[in-house]
Order: structure tokens, then sequence, then C-alpha cells
């Protein structure tokens, strides 16, 4: 785990902030080929502020005392939880995605908090630049607004891109790690293959709208990087939740407030629902059926951990019988149909507002009752067997599942 330390002057006195220079990462999870996990390699990384303490009193003491505590505390709360996960559930094939984590850069730390008092949620969320609907210009400016909020985030980036600084240097206020992967590392880039994402987007009712595939391979890695977060659980949060880089369109919240103030399991919550927000209400002929949005969705770890296997049978199902899984609101709409006790829809009082998440964070709006507008399956569907270990192709005309040492096609 790589540890950089950056405080809060304005917060905390005795501080003295130098800017432009270079911070040590403490990497404490350097990998041998034997698999050993070995401490501690230092190394120089991006220039963003760096902060030392002068001790002049006890209360310099006690500040001195909570970094020390931090820099060992979370670190080796992710060593000892990486080291104990279990095999990866399908479509993952490796832990690569937790090792992101377990590799990533600490930074943003302000130790006038013990690590205890601060926010009841870790918000994860990811951003990779390719060819979309919207620019990165837009982008810009919409994930400004989320990284200004105080609760502690895991964000997924792509190594050596402007990004990297771009959130360094928009997080010194509020605990983060920056889980750095190539998007063409991910699960869905690699346990999928070009010909299957291809072939996704040739029956793509919206394809002109998404004007490739690579949009489907991040919305449906979310929950991916959600397993990560909550199996490794950095900040020891009870919650979480999923927001996406670009949610803040419209609206700019506060800088160093909390987005999340509402305690959904306090509120009446199950622990194994998801709480979501119930969108449109499409059919179920619908072609393109979407009642789900993905864009924001809050539960605790075991929601989360519980939710998934049922999101990726749903998404096997699909393939199998060759139906568009890139969509992951599709895929969600039909897995909260199914699995009725892992999904919590809440209607916020009139279709089509996308963002009305947001009122629920905030305890403006009342969520404790599930949509009564949602249509769920009379009954549980059975579990569906999903092709653990195995990758995924499209070849002459049909889905395909093979080892990863086999030909492909």
């Amino acid at each position: 785990m790589a540890f950089a330390l950056l405080l809060a002057s304005s917060i905390i006195v005795g501080i003295v902030v130098r800017k432009s220079l270079p911070v040590h990462y403490y990497n404490l999870s350097e990998e041998k080929n034997d698999g050993d996990l070995v401490v501690p390699k230092i190394e120089e990384t991006h220039a963003v502020k760096k902060t030392n303490i002068k001790i002049k009193g006890p209360e310099d003491e006690r500040v001195k005392m909570l970094v020390d505590e931090l820099q060992s505390l979370v670190p080796d709360r992710i060593k000892s939880r990486y080291a104990s996960l279990p095999s990866p559930p399908w479509p993952q094939l490796d832990h690569r995605i937790s090792k992101a984590v377990l590799n990533g850069d600490l930074i943003g730390f302000n130790p006038s908090k013990p690590l205890a008092e601060m926010h009841k949620n870790t918000i994860v969320t990811a951003y990779y630049e390719f060819t979309s609907k919207h620019s990165p210009g837009q982008y810009e400016r919409w994930f400004e607004r989320l990284l200004g909020a105080s609760e502690p985030m895991i964000i997924f980036l792509e190594p050596g891109s402007r990004w990297i600084d771009f959130v360094a240097k928009k997080r010194t206020h509020a605990p983060t790690i920056l889980a750095q992967i190539s998007f063409g590392e991910g699960i869905m880039s690699t346990t999928f293959t070009k010909d299957f994402w291809d072939f996704m987007f040739s029956i793509d009712t919206e394809a002109k709208v998404h004007k490739a595939s690579n949009v489907y391979k991040i919305w449906n890695e979310k929950l991916i990087y959600m397993y990560a977060a909550t199996m490794l659980n950095p900040f020891g949060t009870p919650g979480f939740a999923w927001m996406d880089a670009g949610y803040f369109r419209q609206i700019t919240p506060e800088l160093g407030k909390p987005i999340i103030k509402v305690n959904i399991t306090e509120d009446g919550i199950g622990e194994n629902e998801l709480v979501l927000l119930h969108v449109r209400d499409d059919p179920i002929s619908a072609v393109a059926r979407v009642n789900i949005a993905g864009n924001a969705f809050l539960g605790t770890s075991d929601s989360f951990l519980n939710f998934y296997p049922k999101y990726y049978e749903t998404f096997w199902d699909w393939i199998s019988i060759e139906k568009f899984i890139g969509s992951d609101q599709f895929v969600m709409t039909e897995t909260c149909r199914r699995f009725r006790a892992h999904c919590h829809p809440f209607f916020p009082g009139s279709f089509k507002q996308w963002f009305a998440m947001w009122d629920l964070m905030q305890g403006k709006k009342d969520y404790a009752t599930v949509s009564k507008k949602y249509i769920f399956e009379d009954k549980p569907t059975s579990p569906k067997e999903v092709p653990n270990g195995k990758r995924v192709t499209y070849c002459k005309g049909e889905i395909v599942t093979f080892e990863t040492n086999e030909p492909v096609c």
C-alpha cells in the first residue's frame, strides 16, 4: 500500500506546506515472484503538496501520534485483508482490481480527527478517458464537484494519465486511495474478448450514442470496483456508495462537506438491500428497458457483496441468449426484478429525475418505502450458473467460453 500524507493546513496549527515538491510514497506491498509481501520501498512520484509537522507543544505531539497511527493503520488493514481474500467470483479471474487498491497511493489525511471519527461511508468512483457521448472537458468540471466531498474515496484511474495529478490536487482535504490500473487490464477488458464486445456493439440499439464499446466495459466494471472496496474496506466504514465521476452535472455540492448525510440502516433499510433510484417506468416489453439508474447507489458491505453474484448471474444469463448487456442499467433493472430481496428501489415522486439520489443522500427525501411502482417477479428467480474461471468470446456466430490457456477461436 503506497502512502503519502497530505494534511489540511487550515485546520492544524504548526504545519508548514511546501508546494511542488515530490511526495515520497511508501510502497507497503511490493510483491515478489513467490507472492511474499515485503516492505518498504520508497519511490518518488508526481509533484503535489508536501506537508511537514513541526512539534511545538502537546497539541502538535498529539497530531504527530495520530499521523503515525494512520500511517500504519490503513496500509496494514489492507495488507491483512488482501492476504485473506477468497477466490475471486466470476467474471473476475484474479485479484487485479483489489491489488490496485492494495498498491494505491493514499493521500489527503486530516489528522485532526481519528479515523474512527470520520464519515460512515466510502465513496467509490472511476474515470478513464475515451470516446463517449461527453467530452473530457465536461467530465473535468463534473468530476471536480464530486472530488470536493469530505467522505473518504477510492478512485480508479489510468496509470500515467493527467487525471492522477488532477485528482491528487483536488483531494488534499480528505482520505483517498488512487487505485491505478490500466483500462485495458480491467476485468471487462480481459475476461471478455474484443470479438465479444464488437458483437455487443453490433446489437446495441443506441450504438450511435455510445460511439464505442468502452462505455459498456466501465459500466459493467462498477460492481467489481465495489467488490474490491468492500472486501478490503481501507477506511473501516460500514457504508459504501458508487458515484459516477460525472454525477454532479447540475449541482455543485459545498466544498469539504459530506455528500451522504443519511444512515440507511438506521433509517430502516435492510443490510442486504442496495438502495437504487427507480428512474423510469419502462414496461417489461421495452427493448431498451431502464427502471434503475446506474449513476449512484449505496448500501452496506453485505448488500454490495450479496448483490454482486445476482448481477453477474443475470449478466451471464443474458449473454448466453445473446441479449445486449452493455448497459449496466439494463442489467440492474432485470437483477432487481428477479431478486427483490437484494434491492431497495427508491421512487423520488416522479420519473426521469436522474440525479434524485443526491436529495436522498442529503436526507431531503423519504426513501424508507420500496417504490410501489417497481415491477418485481412474483417468485425469486433460481440462481444461474456462471462460467467460473472462464473467459468469453463471440466466435463463428455464437457465444463461446474458454479457459485462459485455450485458443480463443
